[in-house]
């Protein structure tokens, strides 16, 4: 029976990889089951065959799925609540959003600041030197999945910005009330055990010292090329799990 994806905001890719990403979050296909062939979901949602290899491509990329040469492709094995690709830059809320799970956010702090000697240089072009300091908890189904530390330039927000107007992603605020658009990210993974010192007065719900965590530490670009935002995301180890693709060279 053949499916027409609809005539949305969204590509056609990513609306077809929204379907398959809800299919395999309810169970469509156990792990062992392969997945339709490129041709057979051409003929079910009506679309070419360039379209099935991207929105394919996505799922792989955010680690649902795995392409085995010759056999076909199946659902990879984790246990993890949420897959992304760690080459794609969008928000975590959006990154869950995308699992078909609901994300939620609790702030524990969210303050105006002089900016240190180190913040004052990783963002030289910060008229008036006052930095918005974050911590965010983010959850996907109540179930917390990292812990975040951002530190962004006043000059993101411009004048009338209230700490106030802040209440959920903060990629979508940006969308929304500035000009900043985030283009690219330099960052550094590390692995390690417990949240760091620093997060004792704001973790509500403190995981244990011996929480092993995903720490991504980058320093985002807009547009423009400008630095807008340094970001220390703690996520917890089997909740979220990045994939890389690599490409053999050309």
């Amino acid at each position: 029976m053949s499916r027409q994806l609809g005539s949305g905001r969204t590509t056609l890719p990513q609306q077809l990889a929204q379907v398959l990403r809800q299919r395999i979050r309810e169970g469509h296909w156990s792990q062992t089951q392969r997945l339709p062939t490129e041709a057979e979901l051409c003929a079910e949602f009506q679309v070419s065959r360039v379209t099935v290899r991207q929105a394919l491509r996505t799922l792989e990329s955010q680690g649902l799925i795995t392409s085995r040469q010759g056999v076909g492709t199946f659902i990879s094995v984790s246990d993890a609540m949420v897959h992304t690709g760690l080459q794609e830059l969008k928000s975590i809320t959006e990154t869950i959003r995308e699992m078909g799970l609901t994300p939620s956010m609790r702030f524990s702090l969210k303050k105006i600041r002089p900016a240190t000697p180190d913040e004052a240089a990783e963002f030289p072009g910060n008229p008036g030197g006052d930095v918005l300091e974050l911590r965010r908890t983010i959850s996907a189904d109540d179930v917390v999945v990292a812990y975040v530390h951002d530190v962004m330039p006043m000059w993101v927000f411009g004048d009338d910005f209230d700490v106030d107007d802040l209440t959920g992603s903060v990629f979508a605020h940006l969308g929304k009330h500035t000009d900043v658009v985030p283009r690219r990210a330099v960052s550094e993974i590390h692995a390690c055990r417990g949240l760091p010192a620093e997060w004792a007065p704001f973790a509500e719900e403190p995981p244990a010292p011996e929480t092993l965590f995903l720490l991504l530490d980058q320093m985002q670009f807009d547009h423009r090329n400008r630095p807008f935002m340094h970001t220390e995301a703690h996520f917890i180890e089997g909740r979220f799990t990045f994939m890389v693709v690599r490409l053999a060279p050309v």
